[in-house]
């Protein structure tokens, strides 16, 4: 039987009451559990957005968690046991190995040739399926206890460890060591030198890095650290995640989508004209139809812009959008060009062009489906100095939502009501902006940056009160943003679109 509470799941013998086995722990609370192979293997998926095998008998983690970008809903085995489902963001399939076969002494030889460890008495936690199946068959080995070995799984598990924790030093302390008993293991290389660059010593991580392409090929090394860098998302260690990128980016033949990756980190970590500048080549790569075109691109770099004071910046990429002919756009990318152009005063010198293209996105939208097309239509409005018409839309469009608007609506409503100089009208929605509870879900860092933009706005309005970062929590919509559909490459986009 397995009993799950909050971080946590043990097995229980029903029969005898007693626990098997060790605690299976992970970072955040434990959601789904799944059971395959007759019940002789386990999967747990948890918020912490890490899947994990587990080997029933024994009650030990079988390999290293799976990542994932958002919370694990479910899990499930195929009916064989060889593929595991899991859900999160997305469905993903995981290929399960096959045990081994053939006598043990075989078994042995072939499993310490592909893993470079040696198994012992005691399978340390992050044995492969393979691995564990052996160990399962095989039994103790004959002399005793082998300290050597017990001291190196220590090293293991504490190098995993410090890794987790951030704790780099700690990390390439324990990391020599296992060096040093397993010189030809090219991975303990690389993660010295991964840990070597997180704590500041470039020389450190240059030579160990050296020593590791001497033993693995420079696609096995990148391979690698591409996994590495997407784990450190996963668990949100976003400066582990930037230094992987930044390394990788190196690389000339370097992939467009890891200079997206690296502004999405750069954004979560406040270096907002670095992140611009990452999405710059992205945008001119996705203007000059090398990759899929996609407005969200251009959305996310100028709100960067903003973001980090680059005004000017701002105003030649909201021309250089309208620039692009749009016979092919969907009304979602017609609404967001029109949107970019209402994030910031003066995007453009043709201020009704704007006004038109929201006004056609809200006419080709279903009724019941037009708040946040009215809501840029209202904040367009403002921008072309129509404060009365932009209230009456902005209202319009809450009356058609929720009945309660988004930031985005209260804040573009206290302009409004501010440029036509009725501070009393404004009042509301800046209490409103004030009792707000900003979001720390990462997957609203875009709406949460575009909400302290304007925010920021409206408190250098001058005719109201400064206007705090607000207590209340609000659900802000999200609109859509692919462009006309090209063929070519595309782009994971790990930048999340605002959708209607």
């Amino acid at each position: 039987m397995l009993i799950a509470s909050g971080n946590s799941a043990r097995l229980w013998d029903i029969s005898t009451g007693a626990p098997i086995g060790p605690v299976w722990s992970h970072q955040g609370p434990i959601t789904a559990v799944a059971f395959g192979l007759a019940g002789t293997l386990a999967l747990t998926g948890g918020k912490d957005g890490f899947a994990r095998l587990w080997d029933v008998p024994t009650g030990l983690a079988i390999g290293p968690p799976l990542p994932h970008r958002a919370a694990i809903d479910s899990v499930a085995f195929r009916s064989d046991g060889r593929v595991a489902l899991t859900a999160a963001d997305a469905a993903r399939l995981w290929v399960l190995a096959a045990a081994e076969q053939g006598p043990a002494e075989a078994v042995v030889a072939r499993v310490e040739a592909r893993t470079g460890q040696t198994l012992h008495p005691e399978p340390e936690t992050f044995l492969t399926l393979n691995a564990m199946a052996l160990a399962r068959e095989s039994g103790p080995a004959a002399g005793g206890v082998d300290l050597a070995a017990r001291r190196r799984d220590w090293h293991v598990r504490q190098a995993a460890q410090a890794e987790w924790d951030g704790r780099w030093q700690a990390a390439r302390w324990h990391l020599g060591h296992l060096v040093a008993a397993r010189r030809r293991d090219w991975t303990l290389l690389a993660r010295r030198a991964r840990a070597a660059r997180a704590a500041g010593d470039a020389k450190g991580a240059e030579a160990d890095e050296g020593r590791a392409l001497a033993i693995a090929t420079r696609p096995e090394f990148l391979d690698w650290l591409v996994h590495a860098e997407y784990e450190a998302e996963a668990r949100r260690d976003w400066q582990a995640a930037r230094d992987d990128l930044d390394r990788l980016l190196v690389e000339q033949d370097a992939p467009l989508n890891l200079r997206l990756r690296r502004g999405t980190v750069r954004a979560r970590l406040g270096s907002f004209a670095d992140a611009a500048e990452d999405l710059g080549v992205v945008v001119a790569a996705s203007h000059a139809g090398l990759v899929a075109f996609d407005t969200a691109f251009d959305y996310h770099r100028a709100l960067l812009l903003i973001r980090a004071g680059d005004l000017e910046g701002y105003r030649a990429s909201c021309e250089a959008l309208l620039a692009i002919p749009r016979q092919n756009f969907r009304p979602e990318a017609v609404n967001l060009i029109a949107w970019c152009c209402a994030l910031g005063p003066g995007a453009v010198a043709a201020r009704e062009t704007p006004v038109e293209l929201a006004e056609a996105a809200v006419g080709a939208t279903p009724a019941d489906r037009r708040a946040p097309t009215l809501n840029t239509l209202g904040a367009v409005l403002y921008r072309a100095g129509k404060p009365d018409q932009a209230i009456d839309r902005l209202k319009e469009g809450i009356r058609r939502s929720d009945g309660q608007g988004t930031a985005q609506d209260w804040a573009f409503l206290a302009l409004a009501y501010l440029a036509r100089g009725d501070a009393e009208g404004a009042r509301p929605w800046i209490d409103r902006l004030a009792r707000r509870q900003p979001s720390t879900d990462p997957v609203q860092l875009w709406d949460e940056l575009e909400i302290e933009v304007l925010r920021r706005e409206v408190e250098a309005a001058g005719k109201a009160a400064p206007v705090p970062s607000g207590r209340a929590s609000c659900a802000a919509r999200r609109r859509g943003g692919t462009g006309q559909v090209r063929s070519g490459q595309v782009l994971p986009n790990r930048l999340e679109v605002r959708r209607s």
